[in-house]
């Protein structure tokens, strides 16, 4: 009788076979969570990028309400935002006004550094300079006359609002310009 069990070949995997596997699964899972990860910082970055340019965007707007509102009252055009040196200054819906005492921490020549603060008023839905819960935005509204050449920045890194040479993505800084006329004078 011929044994036809010495015959078979042992079937299964190799500890080298398993060995190998688990390796090239354990970088492939690696890879796949380095991405990941990757991908949720991008969009984290993308999602800050777009509310600090709609804010920038707001400041002008908040300016352009300022000036036709007193064109609307009988005002002269920029009042309340009429000076005769650059500076800059904190707006938003709840203070409609650049010449408001209590934003002087706001202004330049700044003996400190600037705080412009941004809170989201859940209440409202909507971003001021003195009420609700403190986001990492901060918005200075820079208005030169003669031209007047309003520019709006938001900044949301630690520190001041940069200059508007300094303002870009990689700082994370945005700014939206605009040049504003008189009307009705």
């Amino acid at each position: 009788m011929i044994n036809l069990q010495n015959n078979k070949k042992e079937k299964g995997f190799s500890m080298g076979e398993v060995l190998i596997s688990v390796f090239i699964l354990g970088v492939t899972m690696v890879t796949i969570l380095q991405l990941f990860v990757t991908s949720l910082k991008n969009f984290a970055e993308t999602r800050d990028s777009i509310i600090a340019s709609m804010l920038a965007q707001e400041g002008i707007e908040l300016v352009k309400n300022i000036r036709d509102n007193n064109w609307v009252n009988g005002n002269l055009t920029f009042n309340n935002i009429e000076k005769t040196d650059n500076y800059a200054c904190a707006i938003d819906i709840d203070n409609i006004s650049c010449g408001s005492v209590n934003r002087v921490d706001c202004r330049f020549p700044a003996t400190a550094e600037t705080n412009c603060s941004l809170y989201f008023n859940n209440n409202k839905y909507t971003y001021a300079h003195n009420t609700g819960t403190k986001t990492k935005f901060k918005r200075e509204v820079e208005i030169k006359s003669n031209p007047r050449i309003i520019t709006s920045k938001v900044s949301w890194a630690p520190g001041k609002v940069p200059g508007t040479s300094n303002c870009n993505i990689t700082n994370k800084c945005v700014f939206s310009r605009t040049i504003l006329t008189k009307w009705g004078e």
